[in-house]
């Protein structure tokens, strides 16, 4: 763990823990910018939120940014982000009604591939970026923008989750 008081830049083998770390300390400060800005334009295309004044007697969850550099195969560097909602702050009974976390046995895995291998089936992996957010929320869900959304005309304005997303309570049921 770090801390980006000790720094004036992090060093480029050090993720970001933080929206500040990521605007005032990285060296890869435009690679999370365009990311940040990707990643809004995905959830705004995705029908995942919509901007609403906070009703009387709700509360908003707070939310934050996620940053991860991975290396790909080729050596190049691959930009993960990700805005997540801090989950643990939802109270059961209010902001959600059952949490489920799906799961497999070992056994079964391991069953699925000796058929793949005993019937020299093809086995692929597939990563849809936004596969987790297609669900619909069916809760009412109010959520305070995460840091480096800041529109003047949406002052005081927070987020209405249509979607899930991460971080959410309920998000692996849906």
């Amino acid at each position: 763990m770090h801390t980006a008081v000790a720094y004036t830049r992090l060093p480029e083998n050090v993720d970001p823990l933080t929206y500040k770390e990521a605007v005032h300390f990285s060296p890869y400060l435009t690679n999370w910018q365009e990311g940040m800005q990707e990643e809004y334009n995905a959830l705004v295309a995705n029908l995942t939120f919509k901007w609403i004044k906070l009703p009387v007697g709700k509360k908003a969850i707070r939310s934050k940014w996620v940053y991860l550099r991975k290396e790909n195969l080729d050596g190049s560097i691959c930009f993960k982000y990700r805005v997540v909602i801090k989950g643990y702050e939802q109270v059961q009974g209010i902001d959600f009604m059952e949490t489920f976390a799906p799961v497999a046995k070992q056994v079964t895995i391991q069953l699925l591939l000796s058929l793949v291998a005993y019937y020299d089936w093809d086995i692929e992996q597939l990563d849809v970026k936004t596969a987790f957010l297609n669900p619909k929320l069916h809760e009412e869900v109010y959520m305070q923008p995460s840091e480096g959304y800041t529109d003047p005309e949406k002052q005081g304005r927070v987020w209405r989750l249509l979607k899930v997303l991460y971080g959410l309570k309920q998000a692996p049921r849906e």
